[in-house]
């Protein structure tokens, strides 16, 4: 309980994981299960929904878990594979639902690996007792991830017995739709694959979609994701996906509009750096040029344009754009120290005032650390004066 949560130390239970590991050395598999049983219980109570105690025993669990295993596989009476058999299976059940860690989940390939069909069929038992169920629309995050883990692990106890129908139906009850769509294409149900993917939101149909260009569907993908993309006009990562899927295949003036709307959802350099190279591919950027800068200044994007303007040379309009960019009281200095070592030799007046405004803002930070900018900025303003 609450005391052993206090009290719980990684070196004591490390003895303890040790001592199941002579036992097993000495093929005394029962005692060794008891062991490792007896770490295990206490531990994952302990570590239910800490992170950071979950981390550190996370070795202790792990070593536990492989203890088990080799028990297993040196142990033949079922009534003392039972018990090891449920120790695994709520090492299990423990990582499925903690979806932020990795501790123990070598349980759920111990288990299929190293069962009976008979032993096999009762913990696929096990799994649907513990599994959400589902609750359409409202659905929890939570309890669709965790429908959707039982639901892999049960497609891996059952992989002897079930059929393609069986495959398929696991797939819908659990929320599979990776491996649902997956298999439909691998049996030529393009239709039933298009309809499923067309049901999802736009985060699984990127995935899907994927599946289908790897399946030569790919002129369908693009259906998909363009019939999305018109339903949905916010969705950034649906627009990525179809620019690069325009890119792969040669369309040039396709990837160019899906890279316009992108970058005047949210202008940044790299969005303008794409629109210009496509630009340039397809000989537009000449007349277009002057549009896109006169659109930047309309909406006031006057630090991007500052960086346009310096990143090719044109020293004046980066000076002019920078002016309303350190309006700002919090921005701007970074940007006019790159734009004053740009400008000293040409402009060195204008390099001067670039330099004491940034050197202004440092004192004003009344610390340490901006002082001695300061002074370091206004030794290169005696400087230039000085020249």
């Amino acid at each position: 309980g609450d005391v052993y949560k206090r009290q719980v130390v990684p070196q004591e239970l490390a003895e303890w994981v040790q001592l199941g590991d002579a036992y097993v050395e000495q093929e005394r598999w029962a005692d060794a299960a008891r062991v490792y049983q007896a770490v295990l219980q206490p531990v994952l109570n302990c570590c239910d929904g800490a992170l950071d105690e979950a981390w550190e025993l996370a070795p202790i669990i792990d070593d536990s878990v492989f203890g088990l295993g080799e028990c297993l596989k040196g142990t033949a009476s079922a009534q003392e594979r039972d018990p090891i058999l449920r120790a695994l299976f709520d090492v299990y059940l423990w990582t499925a639902e903690q979806s932020h860690l990795e501790a123990g989940l070598d349980a759920s390939f111990t288990l299929p690996d190293e069962t009976t069909t008979e032993e096999k069929a009762r913990i696929a038992g096990w799994v649907r007792g513990a599994m959400p169920a589902p609750a359409g629309k409202k659905d929890s995050w939570s309890d669709e991830y965790r429908r959707q883990a039982h639901g892999g692990f049960l497609l891996e106890l059952e992989a002897e017995k079930l059929d393609d129908e069986g495959f398929l139906n696991t797939c819908r009850e659990t929320g599979r739709w990776h491996d649902l769509v997956e298999r439909l294409l691998a049996l030529g149900r393009v239709e039933e694959a298009t309809a499923v993917a067309r049901a999802r939101d736009a985060s699984d149909l990127l995935d899907l979609a994927d599946r289908f260009v790897a399946r030569d569907l790919a002129a369908l993908a693009h259906e998909l994701g363009r019939a999305r993309a018109q339903a949905s006009h916010r969705d950034w990562r649906l627009k990525s996906w179809l620019k690069n899927r325009a890119l792969e295949s040669g369309d040039l003036a396709g990837a160019l509009a899906l890279a316009e709307e992108q970058f005047w959802r949210r202008p940044d350099r790299g969005g303008y750096e794409q629109v210009r190279e496509l630009s340039l591919q397809l000989s537009r950027w000449e007349a277009q040029r002057g549009s896109v800068l006169a659109r930047l200044g309309d909406e006031g994007r006057h630090t991007l344009l500052t960086e346009i303007h310096l990143q090719d040379g044109e020293l004046d309009r980066a000076l002019e754009a920078l002016g309303p960019a350190l309006a700002s009281p919090w921005g701007g200095s970074d940007l006019a120290l790159r734009v004053a070592q740009a400008v000293e030799e040409e402009r060195p007046r204008a390099a001067l005032t670039l330099y004491r405004h940034v050197a202004e803002r440092a004192i004003g930070g009344r610390s340490r650390p901006s002082y001695a900018a300061a002074a370091h900025l206004l030794t290169r303003v005696r400087a230039l004066y000085q020249q």
